[in-house]
């Protein structure tokens, strides 16, 4: 599937916008996460 965005994490045309804080917030905790841990392993 084809999409404009880099991080694709809001795909479900369906979602409330407090559905779609709650997504936003969740994946930038796990992005921020990994990127830590890379910088550690750096």
């Amino acid at each position: 599937m084809g999409t404009k965005y880099v991080f694709p994490i809001l795909l479900h045309d369906e979602l409330t916008p407090n559905q779609i804080e709650n997504r936003k917030t969740k994946v930038l905790k796990n992005y921020n996460k990994d990127l830590k841990t890379i910088a550690e392993l750096a």
